[in-house]
């Protein structure tokens, strides 16, 4: 029976393990968030199995969006937990988080993620004007946010984890509040139709995300507005891949990053 079962059971979808387990910290936190945090009550997150949201849905984003952003926070939180395989090896990085989320934590580690969670995007859906008016709304309408000529970043799944990932690297970096971070990538392009994600997240041709280039956008957030976060690979590596993804020439790529960098 058992060889049978782990031969033909069917893995667990994460949209279930988010409405089910009560193991996983990032699941219990989800849920709290969806019943207790007014930026997503009311029918603003998409149930749904997939990560893609289309233009004619008014919700903010998807559940399994909201999932991989939280994921983000909880490494941020166990970053400095000793947390240990069954042979007793220290882990690291997403193999700490496996093994984190495969245990129900105590009480009081819950309590401090999800007011980590709660936090975090009660202070991000107060620093940019598009969540602010969103927030506000009686029913939810995200027609300005995300439309057939591109709208805000925060709207879309791919740029909207981007967003996150950058903001808790700057963050741990600059040792500040997630207020300062929110300050400074506020001076930045958040339009999708701007000089600044066409080919990089928005096909101008078509109207439609690119949703390929999940890194490049996270990196260049990074770059534009503090570059000291970044090693010489990962700043090499971005310029090569926008030279590949714009069809630019180096010198073309530094006068492009250029319109952008924070000065």
């Amino acid at each position: 029976m058992f060889s049978t079962l782990n031969r033909y059971a069917k893995p667990v979808s994460l949209r279930d393990i988010i409405a089910l387990d009560e193991d996983d910290s990032i699941a219990i936190a989800c849920r709290e968030l969806l019943d207790n945090h007014p930026f997503f009550m009311d029918g603003r997150i998409l149930d749904s199995r997939n990560k893609a949201i289309s233009e004619k849905n008014n919700e903010f984003t998807t559940i399994i969006t909201l999932y991989e952003c939280n994921e983000q926070l909880l490494l941020m939180y166990i970053k400095s937990k000793d947390i240990r395989n069954y042979e007793g090896k220290k882990l690291n990085g997403t193999k700490k988080l496996k093994e984190y989320i495969r245990f129900r934590p105590n009480d009081q580690d819950i309590i401090e993620f999800q007011t980590l969670c709660y936090d975090f995007w009660t202070k991000i859906s107060d620093s940019f004007e598009e969540l602010r008016i969103y927030k506000e709304q009686s029913t939810p309408d995200s027609t300005p946010f995300r439309n057939r000529t591109g709208g805000s970043l925060f709207f879309r799944p791919t740029a909207l984890l981007a967003l996150v990932k950058a903001s808790i690297i700057l963050k741990e970096n600059w040792g500040s509040s997630f207020e300062e971070v929110f300050a400074s990538i506020n001076k930045i392009p958040l339009q999708l139709n701007t000089s600044m994600w066409r080919n990089i997240l928005w096909n101008p041709a078509k109207n439609t995300m690119i949703t390929t280039n999940a890194k490049i956008v996270e990196t260049l957030i990074l770059y534009c507005i503090d570059q000291n976060v970044l090693n010489n690979k990962q700043i090499k590596n971005l310029l090569i891949d926008l030279q590949g993804q714009l069809q630019l020439e180096e010198d073309e790529v530094y006068d492009y990053l250029s319109r952008f960098v924070l000065k």
